[in-house]
């Protein structure tokens, strides 16, 4: 082989590992935006949890110091049913939170309900036996309330004599869809948010709440994965099957129930022909060709061919 063919066999292997390097020029920019956008969607779902979080955390507390007044009502402490209905049902009907407002005596009988007049018992129901017991504020996990049917939990407050010993619960069922206050333009596309009591049973859920609402989902590897840690992040299929980065917390209060949040957001896999990249390839293997031409044509007119 003469040494100019030679010359440019060797041009042709080597130019190329020349601009290897270039290469990862070309790949690194796109890789690290695409971690920076990962980053970030873990942040907003991060901040979106703690958003969902402190809403339900606020709602608890301002239902504990509504339940607190209510109870040292006239007409709670007078067991005055009719004025009682009419004071909890103008609350009921003037808010979006609460779908019943309620009292019970000590035998759990309910005198007073803001949307049945028919008395009902919940003597058997765990949260009027804790609340009882504990004489604090406590909520239940997921239940069909009694009075209205509807999915709901409730948040009871036991109020005492004077004397500190107990005379009944007054009780507010919560409307689940309040639970997850999001504002839509927070949410990218194909989202999802959800909450769960600590049975992981659906209380709420973004965007399908009338889906899932009530359901038992603990074999969803993401309710397993709330349920079995109070906070943290976890990238798992959402409840329709779709992989997303979820952060998760979990709201308390005091020794009563358990709230546990989650929002997720999509998982955006590195695109390796993405635009960007295809787009800086092309040029890169232009100016490969180009130098290797050059190069060749340089090597024909300089080496002279063997006599």
């Amino acid at each position: 082989m003469s040494p100019a063919r030679t010359l440019q066999l060797q041009i042709l292997i080597f130019v190329p590992l020349f601009f290897l390097p270039a290469a990862d020029v070309i790949i690194h920019p796109a890789h690290q935006q695409w971690k920076n956008e990962r980053a970030e969607s873990r942040n907003t779902a991060r901040r979106l949890v703690q958003y969902v979080a402190a809403f339900d955390r606020q709602l608890m507390e301002q239902t504990r110091l509504l339940l607190a007044v209510l109870s040292k009502s006239p007409v709670v402490i007078r067991e005055d049913s009719e004025s009682c209905r009419s004071l909890f049902s103008d609350i009921v009907n003037n808010q979006q939170f609460f779908s019943n407002i309620g009292v019970a005596d000590l035998n759990g009988d309910v005198f007073c309900s803001a949307v049945s007049p028919a008395r009902i018992n919940i003597a058997d129901r765990e949260y009027f036996q804790q609340a009882l017991r504990t004489r604090r504020f406590v909520f239940s996990d997921y239940a069909r309330a009694l009075s209205t049917g509807k999915h709901s939990i409730d948040l009871v407050y036991p109020f005492l004599s004077e004397t500190g010993q107990p005379q009944g619960v007054i009780f507010a069922s919560l409307d689940l869809k309040t639970l997850v206050q999001i504002p839509e333009k927070s949410l990218p596309e194909n989202s999802e948010a959800l909450v769960v009591d600590s049975k992981g049973t659906i209380l709420a859920a973004y965007p399908n709440v009338d889906e899932w609402i009530g359901r038992s989902m603990t074999d969803a590897p993401v309710i397993k994965a709330m349920l079995s840690q109070k906070e943290g992040f976890v990238g798992e299929k959402g409840l329709d099957g779709v992989v997303r980065n979820f952060a998760f917390t979990s709201v308390t209060h005091g020794s009563s129930g358990e709230l546990h949040i989650a929002a997720g957001l999509p998982e955006k896999p590195f695109n390796w022909l993405s635009g960007d990249i295809l787009q800086n390839a092309g040029t890169l293997l232009a100016i490969m060709a180009l130098f290797g031409f050059a190069a060749g044509w340089l090597s024909a007119r300089h080496v002279p061919e063997k006599s």
